[in-house]
């Protein structure tokens, strides 16, 4: 027995050698809260997960908020300069529109108790898309109508879109209307007897024109196209939208419906 005392008293201690220093490691203790036991203890049950991704975002936030505080300056010069350019550009527009204003460029409403509408087509692959709007003397959007016909002729196109125009207001029984369009040959062929002598299209033209002969409170006359830009719009809409008949106004898109909303007052 006194022998193994001595074998046991004879074996070298385990020791750390530094670099610099000899150290003997640290014994650990029994008693210690770490254990074999808590290796294997899963993630969820020594750190909550929700508590790291709170701590995570925490993290986060004052990290923006810190770079935020950095780059105070150039922000506020960004702001600055948005601020400035969102300026110039309104006052482009507003110059723009005191321009087309004097040069009757702006859609511009009837005479009280007068309704206007406004027709035009576009052409797409053989096929003439039409268009019409109907506006009372407040400028406001009643009755918005699209029709198509298989042609390349766009001369016939329009024809059809002013005879289209006065189906419409045949079928709301308006009494008096101002139909108009960009089309000047059009406008001269239904207002001047001898400008379509002969020709394809005079069968077309007299149509417009019985129309027009059956209501005298109805009259065509020629517009510019920058005052017909809503009736063109729409009709290149109804091209890749495929509605025809009487559209629902809670179906046209909105670029479309306020185009016109910057028309000078009657």
């Amino acid at each position: 027995m006194a022998d193994e005392g001595n074998v046991e008293a004879a074996k070298p201690q385990r020791r750390i050698y530094n670099s610099k220093c000899k150290t003997e490691s640290p014994k650990r203790s029994r008693s210690s809260s770490f254990d074999n036991s808590s290796v294997t203890t899963p993630l969820t049950r020594r750190c909550d997960r929700s508590q790291l991704f709170d701590r995570y975002a925490n993290l986060h936030l004052l990290h923006g908020i810190n770079n935020a505080i950095d780059n105070w300056p150039k922000l506020v010069f960004l702001a600055k300069q948005a601020m400035q350019h969102d300026c110039q550009l309104l006052a482009h527009l507003a110059a723009w529109h005191s321009h087309d204003s004097e040069l009757n460029l702006v859609w511009k409403p009837p005479p009280k108790g007068v309704w206007k509408i406004n027709f035009d087509a576009t052409i797409r692959g053989g096929i003439a898309y039409i268009a019409v709007v109907c506006r009372t003397s407040f400028g406001v959007i009643t009755h918005v109508a699209s029709d198509f016909i298989v042609t390349n002729n766009p001369l016939r196109a329009e024809i059809h879109a002013a005879f289209l125009a006065c189906r419409i207001a045949s079928f709301l029984c308006l009494h008096s209307v101002l139909l108009e369009g960009h089309s000047l040959i059009t406008c001269r062929a239904v207002n001047e007897e001898g400008f379509f002598a002969e020709g394809p299209l005079v069968g077309f033209v007299t149509d417009v024109r019985s129309s027009l002969a059956a209501h005298p409170d109805w009259s065509l006359q020629w517009t510019s196209r920058r005052q017909n830009s809503l009736a063109h719009l729409l009709a290149a809409w109804t091209a890749r939208s495929m509605s025809f008949g009487f559209i629902p106004l809670s179906a046209v898109p909105l670029y479309v419906a306020t185009l016109d909303v910057s028309f000078e007052p009657p």
